[in-house]
């Protein structure tokens, strides 16, 4: 939800298209908690993530990431 409401990308710099207008996420929002938690307890490197959750060692790495920020800063997750 956040993420969508951005009118930055990740770099910080301005959005060139509209939000929501790239793909629709891979991972629910349940799946995204539960593949950082496992990022948490096992520590693999972002390849075997991906590798289990279906994704690219980057976007596991994304995702991840997206996910530990907002635990960090507060937000409740809405799971």
């Amino acid at each position: 939800r956040l993420r969508r409401a951005s009118t930055t990308t990740r770099r910080g710099t301005p959005r060139v298209r509209a939000v929501g207008g790239g793909d629709t996420p891979k991972l629910d929002d349940r799946t995204q908690v539960l593949l950082a938690l496992f990022w948490l307890r096992v520590y693999p490197t972002y390849q075997v993530l991906g590798f289990f959750f279906g994704l690219h060692k980057t976007n596991a790495r994304h995702t991840a990431r997206a996910v530990l920020a907002l635990v960090r800063d507060g937000h409740r997750v809405g799971v």
